[in-house]
């Protein structure tokens, strides 16, 4: 069948991962038996306690993020919502709550130090520790790179 078996196995392998069967290979998450090192770490993911962990999640207002957010509150994260939309994240937190799980709703404009800066205080000052960040927010520049000031690329 060649590579569209292979990615057909995949995605299967993927889909049963997200359903409680964390396995690692070359394409990523999906089966044991081909590195001693990955099979350790993922058995160690999937019996560590995730219960009532701090996770951040910028970009957390739609797409990959808010996807994210759902699922780590759902194994018992309490998730910290970062992005620029209030009402979206008031939106997703209040749906989270709903569920059963743990959320709270931070508006912030992150291309702004003084934003990112605030909001480590806040998570900070609330929770103590950040035991996870899924940086996901996302910028746009139209341009070179070598064009970008670096305070906007740091």
């Amino acid at each position: 069948r060649g590579r569209g078996g292979a990615a057909r196995n995949h995605r299967r392998r993927c889909r049963d991962s997200l359903s409680g069967t964390m396995q690692i290979s070359r394409y990523g998450l999906s089966s044991f038996g081909v590195n001693p090192f990955h099979d350790y770490l993922a058995i160690k993911v999937l019996f560590m306690d995730w219960k009532d962990k701090i996770a951040v999640v910028t970009g957390a207002s739609s797409g990959i993020g808010a996807a994210t957010a759902r699922r780590l509150a759902r194994v018992g994260m309490q998730v910290v919502l970062v992005a620029r939309r209030l009402d979206r994240l008031e939106e997703l937190a209040g749906e989270i709550r709903q569920a059963g799980g743990q959320s709270v709703a931070i508006p912030a404009d992150l291309t702004h130090e003084s934003e990112r800066t605030r909001v480590f205080q806040e998570v900070t000052g609330r929770y103590g520790n950040i035991d996870i960040l899924v940086n996901n927010a996302g910028l746009g520049w139209y341009g070179y790179g070598s064009e970008m000031a670096w305070k906007m690329a740091v």
